[in-house]
């Protein structure tokens, strides 16, 4: 009896010991520091967040500037480059016989002036072929 009193006495000794330690010492040391070292990753992702948001920010305003600035001189190039060759799709349908709107309006007017160039040719032919052939259908008339 003296002895099992013995041991079971420095069993719990060993056992409260022991789970002192656990509970307090290295959950509670190692809690606090995985919190130090959360909040120190922490503020650090947060600043380089800000950072790099920021930087980002400049970038896209930068580069949203610049794409403007792009997108502006390429529009107005592409409407220029549409206008210029929409005139012409317009020039060439109208004077060969209507067709295609959209690329054209600085070539509509080179077309156009071709179209009204061939038009008073074919005019004038039309003109000649039928004064011919009126003039045939009134000599077979008369004779």
């Amino acid at each position: 009896m003296g002895q099992n009193e013995g041991t079971g006495g420095g069993i719990r000794g060993q056992n409260e010991g022991a789970g002192g330690g656990i509970r307090g010492g290295q959950n509670e040391g190692t809690g606090g520091g995985i919190r130090e070292q959360n909040e120190g990753t922490g503020g650090g992702i947060r600043e380089q967040n800000e950072g790099a948001g920021g930087g980002i920010r400049g970038q896209n305003e930068g580069a949203g500037g610049g794409i403007r600035e792009q997108n502006e001189g390429a529009g107005g190039g592409i409407r220029g480059q549409n206008e210029g060759t929409g005139g012409g799709i317009r020039g060439q349908n109208e004077g060969a016989g209507g067709g295609i709107r959209g690329q054209n309006e600085g070539a509509g007017g080179r077309i156009r002036e071709q179209n009204e160039g061939a038009g008073g040719g074919i005019r004038r032919q039309n003109e000649g072929a039928g004064g011919g052939i009126r003039g045939r259908m009134r000599v077979l008339v008369v004779e």
